[in-house]
């Protein structure tokens, strides 16, 4: 009863909208507790569970009668890459259509890691995929937008980029700072390069 109680404090003192995770409770002493209080509190309603070990403190609208709203793909891969301390990226079709170049929607969320591979279901026929990259290069980007480019053009032929690509692109890089678009330009492969010093041009 006092680990039960010990939980529900926990989480109704932090903000709702709250990613968090079993090792969130590390420090009680009866784990076995914890995690029954936790799925009772599945069950309630109270939070939600998104794949082992990871639950969310929802928000609740009642202003606009939507009740209990669920936490983002992006909410819940910011916080999973802070708890374990690695890095999480946009895969190319996220990239693609974040920048405009492709409306297509993914089922299933697609990201990129430097840690290990992983699978989080986040519902019926629904999850995260984390994919393992060995491109080291993608951390030492400055800019975002510059990343999301690198990884959105990776593998793409010139001729392939037709000009309504090439005036999105060019409308999303006029924001880069020019000592970041200097500094990124140099991470990106030779065909990537060529499109977006392409792209470029068009600005001057």
């Amino acid at each position: 009863m006092k680990t039960a109680k010990s939980i529900s404090s926990r989480i109704r003192s932090w903000k709702r909208g709250k990613v968090f995770f079993l090792s969130d409770f590390a420090d009680l002493d009866n784990q076995t507790a914890v995690r029954k209080q936790l799925s009772r509190l599945c069950t309630e309603g109270e939070i939600l569970r998104y794949g082992r070990g990871i639950y969310f403190y929802p928000v609740i609208d009642r202003k606009w009668g939507l009740g209990v709203i669920p936490a983002t793909n992006d909410a819940i891969v910011n916080a999973y890459s802070q708890k374990m301390g690695i890095a999480i990226y946009h895969s190319k079709a996220a990239a693609q259509n974040l920048l405009g170049l492709s409306t297509q929607n993914q089922m299933n969320a697609v990201y990129l890691t430097d840690g290990r591979a992983r699978f989080i279901d986040t519902g019926i026929g629904n999850g995260i995929t984390l994919l393992h990259t060995e491109d080291s290069r993608l951390s030492l980007f400055k800019d975002g937008t510059m990343r999301l480019v690198a990884i959105a053009l990776h593998g793409e032929k010139m001729d392939l980029v037709d000009q309504n690509r090439l005036d999105v692109l060019a409308a999303r890089l006029s924001s880069v700072p020019e000592d970041r678009f200097v500094h990124d330009i140099r991470l990106m492969s030779q065909k990537t390069r060529s499109i977006v010093q392409s792209c470029r041009k068009t600005l001057s």
